[in-house]
């Protein structure tokens, strides 16, 4: 027998119980064809025909009648016919409530039958579609980006009678799980002001779900943070090119230009190629000269006749980090004392020797001075009683740079120091001039 399915049968639904949550049968009512197979064996009877796939294997029960009669069952292909003749001839049967039973869940479909003598109806019984359901509902889900929910739905597919072997759900499942685990690294990424790695992961997300409206608006957030960023340290670059601190500046600026800041045919962008190729020619050429010799000299009067001090002081003065210098200064006494016939006992030899570190404060063009700062040790001799006395002597100096040319190799140096002297023994300070003033000059290279 010709099965016929058409439009019209989906119109005429005697009986649906369908659940979101599970399989059920599908009851449908066919019109446009009669079961000519099915003979009521009484006048008073009624014939009732259900027709549906082998693997469904329907039984009947019915709320009125003790047995429902199967009067056959006809294989047509891949279907089979179930032919059911009911009594009429009492008017309980008008309430007659048929459930149709399958055996591959436990849910039965019910229709009301309300029969008359003689009468054929015919119905084709399906399963409502488990996998489809499911299916749709997570793909509705994953397009509202409700990630979770759409996963829930997409596992309950895959649990379903009908859910083919082709490993989609699974494909759908992990998708999930990578947006998922993308977000969680692009919020790190942000809240680590690591916002171009926070886009190119937001960027990641869009590409799986292009309906993820958060992962757009995350996007533009991180690539607005990103521009403030970049225009921060382009103000920093500019102070560094200031201070003369290349390496800095020339840092600054490949950190805006591998971060994406600016579109690359952007004005902005050519700018900040423009001075990164100037910073690394200045820095190519650019020296220290940090290396100060000065020759340290101290014309003070003390009573009379005066005194001169001499010396040398070496010292390292980098522009950004800390360095040290020694200094050696002695007066001209220092030569009369080694004579055996001293001519002036009056006069004391001294000696000075003093440590420290230097440091530059403030670190642009216009400013090349240094701050150094030590210790030091002051000795005087007593050539009538053979005695040194020893005082300890704090001092504090500047330096000034003042370099040969534009890309200089060398330069001179200006140099003053102050000094306080306080003896070890106090009755001895009257040896000692409580400030000293010493002033250098030399070259730095």
């Amino acid at each position: 027998m010709k099965i016929i399915y058409s439009s019209a049968l989906l119109l005429l639904i005697m009986s649906i119980h369908f659940s979101a949550k599970s399989q059920s049968l599908l009851i449908l009512q066919d019109t446009t064809s009669r079961g000519d197979n099915c003979v009521p064996p009484k006048i008073t009877d009624a014939c009732v025909t259900f027709i549906a796939k082998k693997s469904l294997e329907l039984s009947f029960t019915s709320s009125v009648d003790r047995l429902v009669n199967v009067a056959s069952k006809t294989e047509i292909g891949e279907y089979i016919e179930y032919n059911l003749t009911f009594p009429t001839d009492d008017l309980q049967y008008l309430d007659r409530v048929l459930s149709v039973h399958c055996q591959l869940f436990p849910q039965e479909s019910r229709i009301n039958l309300m029969l008359e003598p003689k009468e054929s109806l015919r119905y084709f019984v399906t399963i409502s579609e488990c996998y489809n359901t499911y299916l749709k509902n997570g793909v509705n889900l994953f397009a509202q980006a409700l990630y979770p929910e759409a996963k829930q739905e997409y596992s309950k597919a895959q649990e379903c009678f009908d859910a083919p072997s082709d490993g989609e759900m699974v494909m759908r499942i992990s998708v999930i799980d990578t947006i998922l685990y993308l977000k969680k690294i692009a919020q790190e990424n942000f809240e680590a002001l690591d916002f171009k790695s926070a886009m190119e992961t937001y960027n990641k997300i869009i590409a799986l779900n292009p309906n993820d409206l958060s992962a757009k608006q995350k996007y533009n957030e991180a690539q607005s943070e990103n521009l403030k960023l970049c225009d921060k340290n382009l103000k920093k670059a500019y102070r560094y090119y200031d201070e003369q601190n290349y390496e800095k500046a020339i840092a600054l600026y490949n950190n805006i230009l591998s971060n994406d800041c600016y579109d690359k045919n952007s004005e902005e962008y050519k700018l900040v190629e423009a001075n990164l190729e100037n910073i690394e020619k200045k820095a190519n050429k650019h020296r220290e000269i940090a290396t100060a010799i000065t020759y340290q000299m101290n014309l003070s009067r003390k009573g009379s006749p005066i005194k001169t001090f001499f010396g040398l002081s070496v010292g390292s003065y980098r522009d950004r980090k800390w360095a040290a210098y020694f200094t050696f200064l002695f007066n001209t006494e220092m030569f009369e004392a080694f004579r055996s016939n001293f001519p002036k006992p009056e006069r004391t030899p001294e000696i000075d020797l003093a440590v420290g570190t230097t440091v530059r404060p403030v670190r642009n063009l216009y400013t090349p001075f240094w701050i150094a700062f030590g210790v030091g040790y002051t000795g005087v001799s007593d050539r009538t009683k053979l005695r040194v006395y020893s005082a300890v002597s704090p001092e504090v100096g500047i330096l000034a740079k003042i370099p040969f040319g534009r890309d200089p190799k060398a330069g001179l140096v200006l140099r003053y120091t102050l000094q306080y002297r306080f003896a070890l023994d106090p009755q001895m300070q009257n040896y000692f001039k409580r400030f000293n003033h010493i002033v250098g000059l030399g070259f730095c290279f």
